[in-house]
């Protein structure tokens, strides 16, 4: 399917689907979504053309999601058990195929001061506190203007001045069977305000085993001393396809941490786009993807400092097998008056197979002549005297093998405060190692 008639297809799904989507009332909403498809017209699909796409192609999307996902398949509560944080008081929000689910999801009692639901029930109830952050945005592009067009649902978070919500949002998205050659696209609104404080889970997971896409967009605002710990968790199906765009905007003092994990995926892409916009505001962004047999996961992250005295951390891994192909490609810009900046990016790589690849790219654009500025990626395999270390103390290769590669992955997984989330991130891992039992018992 060639470029033309790629956002052709999408301009007949709008116009089918338009009428149905929430919000269509709304004259607002309508003009939103109508000039966000004109942007999506004008700025055509990512192509290998494009520098922040020349690694990954969308073709296979293109000829395999046909529509939108316009009505919920169905789901029980006993399959979204393996997914929950078991014995860890939380808020659940649950969306099946980009739509909320009221009987499925678990919001906790809330302290005065914090909005959380989603947009389909504030679009009914409260459209006017929507209206700011979701009026359209002439520098979206690509998937962003497809998700801002077609978005079917999505979470809003809320708090208000110097509260902080002690236990973590859930955000739980499932595609089901039913969802199979459509496009799921959540949207999520997470604003943070003054000294307020929150912890974020957004987790994608697949349940069927037919090709779909899910689009998402999240939109994080901290303000002045706020706090958000925000944690991606993509485990899609091995046919399912993801693209997903973390947009942050910080002001002064503020902190926001992100850590993504993406485990799933046929073609996987995650962006993050984070500006820091007042002095003394702080970024943390870590990163984990694990590919194997045939996936393609691509990560774009943009950090853009653009006053004084601002930081950001960055750390991502990779471990690829097979034929698996993995992609950092990471940019910090300093700007001019972007003065006492401290930036630091790293990415490593862990290559298992010898037809596994990857392009790292990591970047620095310093405009400022006072910055303490850093960055760098390694790629390499497993350390041939690490293994015969463990194999001198009785561990036979295959299992030596797996304790150095969950030893790697663990170095990013301990930054992960949540220790429920973490616990079972390491199960995950441990699960998907050649010797996993033997690892389990050895840590």
């Amino acid at each position: 399917m060639n470029d033309r008639n790629s956002i052709e297809h999408w301009q007949s799904a709008y116009r089918e689907s338009s009428a149905k989507f929430i919000g269509a009332k709304l004259p607002w909403l309508a003009q939103t979504r109508n000039e966000a498809l004109e942007q999506l017209v004008g700025s055509g699909l990512p192509t290998r053309r494009d520098e922040e796409w020349k690694y990954t192609g969308i073709a296979p999307i293109e000829k395999d999601i046909a529509s939108v996902a316009l009505q919920p398949g169905t789901v029980d509560a006993k399959s979204l058990q393996p997914y929950l944080l078991a014995d860890t008081p939380s808020h659940v929000l649950v969306f099946i195929d980009g739509h909320y689910s009221a009987s499925l999801s678990q919001i906790q009692s809330l302290p005065s001061g914090i909005v959380l639901d989603s947009l389909s029930n504030l679009l009914l109830n409260d459209a006017d506190r929507l209206e700011p952050h979701l009026r359209g945005n002439s520098g979206d592009r690509w998937f962003a203007a497809m998700n801002r067009a077609l978005t079917t649902d999505g979470a809003y978070l809320e708090l208000d001045r110097g509260v902080e919500l002690e236990e973590p949002v859930h955000l739980l998205f499932v595609a089901s069977n039913s969802c199979g050659h459509t496009a799921i696209q959540p949207r999520n609104i997470l604003i943070a305000n003054a000294n307020s404080k929150a912890t974020v889970i957004e987790h994608y997971v697949g349940l069927g085993d037919k090709p779909y896409l899910t689009n998402t967009v999240t939109e994080v605002i901290t303000s002045t001393g706020a706090e958000i710990t925000h944690y991606k968790v993509q485990q899609e199906t091995d046919r399912g396809y993801h693209v997903g765009s973390l947009l942050t905007r910080q002001t002064g003092d503020s902190r926001l941490d992100s850590h993504s994990i993406s485990l799933g995926g046929r073609i996987v892409r995650n962006d993050i786009y984070s500006r820091l916009e007042a002095e003394h505001a702080h970024c943390t962004l870590n990163g984990l993807f694990l590919g194997s047999n045939r996936q393609h996961i691509d990560n774009y992250t943009w950090v853009d400092h653009l006053v004084p005295n601002g930081t950001s951390s960055e750390f991502y891994k990779g471990i690829l097998d097979h034929h698996a192909r993995g992609v950092f490609n990471g940019r910090v810009r300093v700007q001019p008056d972007a003065q006492q900046t401290e930036a630091m990016q790293a990415n490593k790589n862990l290559l298992l197979s010898r037809d596994a690849e990857i392009d790292t790219k990591p970047q620095l654009e310093i405009y400022a002549d006072d910055v303490k500025c850093s960055h760098g990626a390694t790629v390499g395999e497993l350390d041939p005297k690490s293994v015969f270390y463990l194999r001198s103390r009785g561990i036979d290769e295959a299992a030596a093998r797996s304790l150095l590669t969950f030893a790697f992955a663990g170095d990013l997984l301990r930054h992960i405060v949540l220790i429920p989330l973490r616990n079972r991130l390491e199960e995950i891992v441990i699960a998907r190692l050649p010797e996993g039992e033997t690892v389990k018992e050895l840590i």
